[in-house]
């Protein structure tokens, strides 16, 4: 059928309006759920801010050749495109790659660059996927290879889950060089080889058939059977970091004879530097080593329990990325993922509970050649830093005032209809917000220079709240005793 498009829809097919449609793993959003969004991300970037971060912004196209053979097995996910020039782009997997560009391009930034960085990646998910589009929130240290950088990135995630609501989290870090050290004490040097051993460790991390399956993977790609044994005992530690260190000392280190890693040192260097309530939130995870090829060190992940949802937030050291760009720099690096916090939030409720709201002021008239007086009213009110709602249509129905009003997040109605009439909506009564309000309308009234009466409503009554129900609006309880200061 022309212009139709079959989705599947609980084992069924049904045909959808491919002009009203979005594609699959996309989403609008409107109203409420926007102020949400807002309300996460301005608490992530405030956070990058206090740190110490600089925001930056590239491209949401780019050469395919920034993205090749840096992405392991997620480029096969990457949304290919060409122009009318056939040049063949992408759309940005991450911002890493891209940020590893601007630094290899522009020489002239300084060092370190602390840069942060909120855009959109795209994931061409087999099936749809549930996210194909995401927001990711990302902060890089570029040029710094201090490990106070990387303990830093650890102490920035505790700080942003926590204020956003978060109680019962787990931050999950590793080093992935362990495992390369323990490959060329065996002899294995090849960089295949290291990268399959990589990925079998990160595929138990994924739950694909558990020590059984990374055996069985490891000896497909011909490793060593005393190899295969070391690396499943180190893959089994578990507890607090400190223990964990203490356990990969008696595993690897002294096995050695006293070489040692430079991995497990850095990794301590790191755990030494957090302060005792991050440490209490972190762990160190053996299984963690994540299954993109440019992270040369530390890694990062963490989890939220209670939530259904895969790491709220991943990162790591990649040393080499912006050496392959042909500008050997260090670089560290972390990105919450905004879909994925957003949806922690709401299986623990946190959502619910959250206040957006703007306070804004509806400004209309009953009048109908009452928008000379609105334009006025609202230009005197926007000078005194109000935020206004101004409604041109005449509205002489008090309901539909209310229903408009309540709908567009105001906290007060000022209607124009001979005398200024404030009315402060449910939930928010007098404060000294309606105080400023008051004066600001006494003062500037119809722009004549004359004062105006000012009516206060101090309520919405039992009537007004039936009817705004009926209508299909929410009521809320008038509470004098639980004013909101604006």
């Amino acid at each position: 059928m022309e212009g139709t498009a079959v989705a599947r829809s609980d084992s069924a097919f049904e045909s959808i309006d491919l002009a009203k449609a979005i594609p699959q793993g996309t989403a609008d959003h409107v109203g409420r759920d926007m102020r949400i969004r807002q309300h996460v991300l301005g608490i992530i970037q405030a956070a990058y801010e206090r740190f110490g971060f600089s925001p930056f912004e590239t491209p949401a196209l780019e050469n395919v050749e920034v993205f090749r053979g840096r992405y392991g097995e997620g480029e096969e996910n990457m949304f290919h495109l060409s122009d009318r020039h056939q040049h063949h782009l992408v759309l940005p997997y991450d911002s890493t790659a891209s940020l590893a560009r601007v630094m290899a391009t522009h020489p002239e930034l300084p060092k370190p660059y602390r840069g942060y960085n909120i855009s959109r990646s795209f994931r061409d998910e087999s099936g749809g996927g549930l996210h194909r589009e995401l927001v990711q929130c990302s902060a890089d240290v570029v040029g710094s290879s201090y490990l106070g950088d990387d303990a830093q990135f650890v102490v920035m995630a505790f700080s942003v889950l926590r204020r956003l609501g978060f109680e019962d989290f787990t931050i999950r870090i590793n080093h992935r060089r362990i495992y390369r050290d323990m490959a060329e004490i065996h002899g294995i040097r090849d960089r295949d080889q290291i990268i399959a051993i990589e990925r079998a460790i990160d595929h138990f991390d994924q739950g694909k058939g558990g020590i059984e399956g990374v055996k069985k993977e490891l000896a497909g790609h011909h490793i060593g059977e005393e190899l295969i044994s070391d690396l499943l005992q180190v893959l089994e530690l578990s507890g607090g970091p400190h223990y964990v260190l203490q356990q990969l000392e008696n595993l690897v280190y002294w096995q050695t004879k006293g070489i040692g890693f430079k991995a497990l040192d850095e990794l301590r260097e790191i755990i030494e530097a957090l302060p005792r309530d991050v440490l209490n939130k972190t762990e160190i995870d053996l299984s963690l080593v994540r299954d993109l090829d440019y992270y040369t060190g530390f890694v990062i992940e963490a989890h939220v329990e209670g939530a259904s949802v895969a790491s709220v937030l991943r990162g790591g050291r990649y040393d080499d990325l912006i050496a392959s760009f042909g500008v050997e720099t260090p670089a560290v690096g972390m990105a919450f993922y905004f879909e994925l916090i957003l949806e922690a939030m709401a299986e623990l409720g946190i959502l619910d509970n959250l206040d957006v709201s703007r306070r804004r002021i509806f400004l209309c008239s009953a009048e109908k050649r009452g928008s000379h007086k609105i334009q006025v009213m609202s230009q005197a009110l926007r000078r005194s830093s109000f935020e206004v709602v101004a409604i041109h249509e005449p509205l002489d129905n008090r309901f539909k005032r209310l229903k408009m009003a309540m709908a567009e997040e105001c906290a007060f109605i000022v209607c124009l209809d001979g005398m200024i009439s404030i009315k402060p909506l449910p939930d928010y009564g007098e404060s000294s917000f309606l105080k400023v309000l008051q004066e600001a309308l006494e003062n500037n009234a119809f722009g004549d220079g004359k004062r105006s009466a000012v009516v206060i409503e101090r309520e919405t009554d039992e009537r007004e709240k039936k009817e705004v129900a009926r209508l299909g609006q929410p009521v809320y309880d008038f509470n004098p005793e639980q004013i909101r200061i604006w």
